[in-house]
């Protein structure tokens, strides 16, 4: 046990279960981040994938992180490694088989901003449509 400044007593398991907490939000908050993102060239995406190693080394330099806080790690990254997809079927076999790992939102704009940008309103409405039924989809 350890005691705060407060004289309150606290397990030490309780220190790495709030660090990885607070690794995996930020995580998240960095994944809703690149996401939002609607004009982004591959050099950009590269980059995001670079400051996020650095940002995860950084976490590890202040204390260890668990399989928890990899995880959420590789989500992130393999967020930013879908929008290299450059055709239709790529992308919505990638929504189907990571569905239940992102928010619906998340996919919708990975679609609309990756292999969307560069089609036609109505064919970009077919492919938001895809993504949709693919979500809602058990």
């Amino acid at each position: 046990q350890r005691e705060s400044k407060e004289g309150v007593a606290y397990p030490l398991a309780a220190i790495g279960a709030v660090w990885s907490a607070t690794v995996q939000e930020s995580l998240d908050q960095v994944l809703d981040g690149f996401a939002k993102v609607q004009q982004c060239s591959a050099e950009v995406r590269a980059l995001m994938s670079l400051d996020l190693a650095v940002l995860y080394r950084e976490f590890e330099g202040i204390a260890p992180c668990d399989e928890g806080c990899a995880a959420a790690r590789q989500r992130v990254d393999d967020y930013i490694k879908a929008f290299y997809y450059d055709r239709d079927k790529d992308t919505l076999e990638w929504v189907d088989a990571n569905k239940r790992r992102y928010e619906q939102w998340h996919l919708t704009n990975l679609v609309e901003y990756g292999v969307g940008a560069s089609k036609s309103e109505a064919q970009r409405t077919i492919l938001l449509q895809n993504v949709d039924t693919l979500y809602n989809r058990g």
